[in-house]
């Protein structure tokens, strides 16, 4: 079984769509998807996911249960980037603005593994808790925000350790064009409901997988643009992109399996919440509070390491982590 869908993964339109970016990337092809275009698309596919999520939220209604949720998602980001800060700065000797800078992006959520994580159990037809996509913000501006203060804590006792506040990072977080798609969508599904997005809803329910597959392409493009920077990347850094999320997918899919959420909601929480790597918000935010660090660096360990056999293989083994958790605790 865990083999069929682990081919299944491989085999459906949003890996096949990543894997022509990538080449099209290698064999310089001048295949482009307009900046614009992939814009639009991950705005539209952020949008759905939480439209969708408030829809089902108020058919359920809200109860302490996502109070629960939205602070286990700062906590469990707080703990991933404590853990890969102190990880790359004490084991790799790594300098402080660039542990800080990668833990952030590795404790931060990565929009693109939270969409896919969805597409996946929506393909496999899993049922999971809608609410949990919207927790993204807890996690990512708690990961971000921990990372940050730890590397500049660090810097600063070196006398080199200027930038935002810790307040301005939390503005900043919150007021992210992610954080305010889902959230803001969130709560239009749920003020509207299902008989007031009954119009609406198809749209976001028919194109979601078409538009993620056909997005796929754009970030395989990127990816692939990117691929030469890994020769210069140190091998234990780069054991590192490989084998922290996994141990962050272990982390969050045992303490979301004793919170009580299903195997698809802890798939969700486990893969598409803390086993990503962040190359959309945690790039913009290092720039600014770590400006000592390689951005190149942290970019492509989250986009050509990380992604890729999130995409592969991550997910659907996350997958069978959570339905064997839930069995054993």
């Amino acid at each position: 079984m865990t083999a069929e869908v682990i081919l299944q993964s491989i085999f459906s339109p949003p890996t096949l769509f990543f894997a022509l970016g990538i080449i099209a990337a290698v064999i310089k092809s001048d295949l482009k998807v307009p900046d614009e275009a992939g814009a639009t698309m991950g705005l539209f596919l952020l949008t759905a996911i939480g439209v969708r999520a408030g829809v089902a939220v108020s058919e359920t209604g809200i109860d302490g249960y996502v109070a629960v949720g939205a602070i286990t998602a700062a906590l469990i980001g707080c703990l991933l980037a404590l853990a890969g800060y102190t990880m790359l700065t004490r084991l790799f000797a790594l300098d402080p603005a660039n542990a800080g800078s990668i833990a952030g992006h590795f404790g931060a959520v990565s929009s693109m593994t939270l969409i896919l994580s969805i597409t996946f159990l929506e393909q496999i037809q899993v049922t999971y808790e809608p609410f949990v996509a919207a927790l993204y913000p807890f996690m990512d501006t708690a990961a971000l925000v921990t990372a940050i203060l730890l590397a500049r804590r660090s810097l600063s006792s070196k006398k080199d350790g200027n930038g935002p506040s810790t307040k301005e990072l939390l503005i900043e977080g919150l007021t992210a064009r992610t954080t305010v798609l889902l959230i803001g969508g969130l709560l239009i599904g749920f003020i509207t409901g299902p008989q007031g997005m009954e119009r609406a809803l198809p749209l976001f329910d028919t194109l979601f997988f078409g538009v993620a597959s056909f997005f796929m392409l754009d970030i395989g493009l990127v990816a692939g643009a990117r691929l030469a920077e890994l020769r210069t990347v140190n091998k234990f850094v780069l054991g590192y992109a490989l084998i922290m999320p996994a141990i962050h997918v272990l982390i969050a899919a045992t303490v979301a399996t004793l919170i009580g959420l299903s195997p698809g909601g802890v798939t969700v929480f486990a893969i598409g919440l803390a086993g990503g790597a962040s190359f959309i918000s945690a790039p913009i935010v290092m720039r600014t509070a770590l400006p000592q660090a390689n951005p190149s660096l942290s970019l492509a360990l989250a986009l050509v390491v990380a992604l890729p056999v999130n995409v592969i293989v991550g997910i659907p083994l996350a997958y069978h982590t959570a339905v064997f958790l839930g069995g054993a605790l």
